[in-house]
């Protein structure tokens, strides 16, 4: 579709209506995005297309353990599109999800990944819902602070426009998300181990700010159940939610 408040949100829609058939929804626009910890997703339509990607897939998800490490495998799939658009690209993973590349001396954030879940009726089937923004070009009414911190696969790219269409990008997104989907339920440990080859969070010192606290420290690792371990002078300690920064 050309313009939508939220793909998540229309799916999300969807599911409260008992409908789980329409599988992916994609847009030009989005008007009210969202990313993770309730940040507004920022995305422009003018008259070269669509600044990003910006498209939400359903899963359906039985009672299975590893729904927590969902936005993962949305993690390493995304990184293969980028790939697949741009070569062998530095490219990896901030903790948990962020896609991120380096570029000017520093990380910079590719892509966001959203995933929500809501009940499917009264079974014990749950809708996974899972919104991926790709940056395809850069965000002309942004400010500093977005600008200096967001790089597009049209920077990446030396100025050209990625060679897939949006609706390209959003099909090759669905076929990686299925492979680490399969991958996450056949093996978890070995899946979590992929992820930690391409998580450029560990090593880094960081400051997490998470449930009110502000942890310091550096970035150890990332558990089997997704958590980030940051060791500080006294301690290692387990994050499942929070916001970093590298410090």
């Amino acid at each position: 579709m050309a313009t939508t408040g939220s793909t998540n949100q229309d799916l999300l829609d969807r599911l409260a209506e008992g409908d789980a058939t329409t599988t992916g929804v994609l847009a030009d626009l989005q008007t009210e995005g969202r990313g993770r910890l309730g940040r507004k997703w920022l995305s422009e339509h003018d008259h070269a297309g669509p600044q990003a990607m910006t498209g939400s897939l359903l899963l359906l998800w039985d009672d299975e353990p590893g729904l927590p490490l969902v936005p993962f495998a949305a993690g390493l799939a995304t990184v293969d599109v980028v790939r697949s658009e741009l070569g062998d690209v530095l490219v990896g993973m901030g903790w948990p999800n962020d896609v991120i590349t380096w570029r000017d001396g520093r990380w910079r954030k590719l892509a966001g990944i959203l995933v929500e879940t809501a009940p499917l009726g009264t079974s014990s089937t749950r809708g996974v819902v899972v919104g991926v923004g790709l940056n395809l070009r850069p965000l002309a009414g942004a400010d500093d602070s977005v600008v200096d911190r967001a790089v597009s696969l049209q920077e990446l790219a030396d100025g050209h426009d990625p060679e897939s269409s949006n609706v390209d990008l959003f099909l090759k997104l669905e076929e990686r998300l299925s492979v680490w989907i399969d991958a996450l339920q056949a093996d978890p440990v070995q899946f979590m181990a992929r992820y930690r080859e391409i998580c450029r969070t560990i090593g880094q010192p960081v400051r997490v700010r998470a449930g009110g606290q502000v942890i310091e420290g550096v970035a150890e690792g990332v558990a089997d159940g997704g958590e980030l371990l940051i060791a500080g002078e006294a301690q290692v300690r387990s994050v499942s939610v929070g916001d970093v920064e590298p410090l």
